[in-house]
């Protein structure tokens, strides 16, 4: 339990938030609704470490530049492949392109099928397309209940609607 010390944020052009604490030397990312993305970094004085982080900044590549204050350096950090998907996954969906974020999350998961997030992204974007049965396995394998539930109702909701006329036909025949 520690209190974080942000000394510093930076946005890309997408809204993505960067902030820098200097109490753990790490570095997070947030989506455009405060959501958690990734975390890097540490204390420590080795390479992708920092003893004093004093400021970060985001190009138009997507690099991630830190000035570390005690040891004079800057560090800058080039998304990998299996990030530069995240973000793009995450930015998509945001932006309500549901259909179009699919790619790249399928991607995420191809680099690494355990992955929550892109579990729970492939899951999200399935369901806004109405692949309700296919979202709520993936909302399973992320052990998310939110999404379970949400993915349930809509399968529940699709039944109903599927059979409503016989529903009525029954609830008739039954006060008859």
């Amino acid at each position: 339990n520690y209190l974080p010390e942000l000394v510093d944020l930076a946005v890309n052009k997408d809204g993505m938030v960067f902030t820098a604490d200097t109490v753990t030397g790490k570095i997070y990312i947030y989506d455009q609704n405060g959501n958690s993305v990734a975390c890097f970094g540490g204390e420590g004085t080795k390479e992708a470490t920092f003893k004093a982080i004093s400021s970060i900044a985001i190009n138009s590549k997507n690099q991630i530049l830190v000035l570390d204050q005690a040891l004079n350096t800057i560090q800058v950090f080039t998304p990998t492949d299996f990030m530069e998907n995240v973000l793009q996954a995450v930015t998509l969906y945001n932006n309500g392109k549901y259909d179009e974020s699919l790619v790249p999350w399928q991607k995420v998961l191809e680099m690494d099928s355990t992955y929550k997030l892109g579990q729970v992204g492939v899951a999200k974007s399935l369901l806004r397309s109405g692949k309700s049965s296919e979202s709520l396995n993936l909302y399973i394998k992320a052990l998310d209940k939110e999404g379970y539930s949400e993915a349930f109702s809509q399968i529940r909701t699709d039944l109903f609607r599927q059979n409503f006329a016989w529903v009525v036909l029954i609830i008739i025949v039954a006060i008859v």
